[in-house]
């Protein structure tokens, strides 16, 4: 009987002490979110770029070749970010690059805070041979790097350095990523 008479008692304290701290803190230092919130984002883009560097790091092999698809080891930038689509995010995506970039929302460009793991970059791109420009097209994967089929190079990885920065056109979010998967 006696511990039931302190329960109340044990109750109103913890009140009293939780409303003295006040509330979370919301500065620069969370960017205006809860700690919980700003955890779980940058847990959930570790685990996409985890899993985006591990596809890139089996499909090196491929070298890139106009219309490639990846099955007889060549491979274009538009059929690459499919495949990642595909076998990564279990989501499909148009074939070409084009159609790729009217899928899903667009983002700034300018505000790389704001890019996630899985983000389509398009950048304009001189063909070879020639004055006209094409779309080129990447898989962001945080810390300003991103996984590309290039011409020159076939699947690789490049820092967002300035001479891709200023090429870029776009930056979009297909769709919303599924949750990272707890192991």
């Amino acid at each position: 009987m006696k511990q039931r008479a302190r329960l109340p008692l044990a109750m109103a304290a913890a009140l009293v002490l939780g409303a003295c701290a006040g509330p979370a803190p919301r500065g620069t230092e969370w960017g205006g979110v809860q700690p919980a919130a700003t955890a779980a984002k940058r847990a959930t883009d570790s685990y996409w770029r985890r899993h985006l560097l591990a596809y890139h790091r089996a499909h090196t092999r491929l070298s890139y070749r106009l219309s490639g698809t990846g099955e007889d080891g060549t491979i274009d930038c538009s059929a690459y970010t499919r495949n990642i689509y595909r076998d990564v995010f279990g989501i499909t995506l148009p074939r070409k690059a084009a159609q790729q970039a009217q899928v899903g929302r667009q983002l700034n460009k300018e505000d790389k805070s704001s890019w996630r793991p899985g983000d389509l970059l398009f950048f304009q791109s001189q063909t070879r041979g020639r004055d006209q420009y094409q779309d080129h097209i990447g898989v962001y994967v945080g810390d300003g790097e991103f996984i590309h089929a290039s011409v020159h190079k076939g699947v690789t990885k490049d820092r967002l350095t300035p001479y891709w920065l200023q090429r870029l056109k776009r930056v979009s979010r297909p769709l919303r990523l599924p949750p990272a998967v707890r192991r």
